[in-house]
């Protein structure tokens, strides 16, 4: 079985690719999209969405890999994500939230993980 923080980057990768891809292939995911975040101009949601298929694919990979520098690296993106996203507030809190979440749960699974490896040396 993989590791635990290989799981849910891989979840984690896999909700990036098929949230980007439902508002590249969906007019209604592209318009809920839209009303979501408060803006009318469509190509700026095509690239978030081409954005988030690319980053998911990323975290795909180093999942796969168990790269354990990369999703730091990862973890580290989230962490300087938060406040940005919290400083647009409305519904840009949300999208910080999720990224606290996110964030948080590969960091304890990394640290879970590397505790474990200690106590068993």
């Amino acid at each position: 079985m993989p590791p635990l923080s290989s799981i849910i980057m891989a979840l984690q990768g896999l909700f990036g690719i098929l949230n980007g891809a439902a508002s590249l292939i969906s007019s209604s995911a592209l318009q809920k999209n839209l009303d979501n975040l408060q803006i009318n101009s469509i190509p700026a949601v095509h690239a978030i969405a081409l954005g988030s298929v690319s980053i998911g694919a990323f975290y795909i990979n180093a999942a796969y890999r168990h790269d354990k520098t990369m999703m730091w690296i990862c973890v580290l993106g989230r962490g300087i994500a938060i406040p940005v996203f919290m400083a647009h507030g409305g519904s840009w809190k949300n999208v910080a939230v999720f990224e606290a979440v996110c964030g948080l749960s590969v960091a304890g699974a990394l640290v879970w993980e590397g505790w474990g490896k200690r106590k068993a040396e």
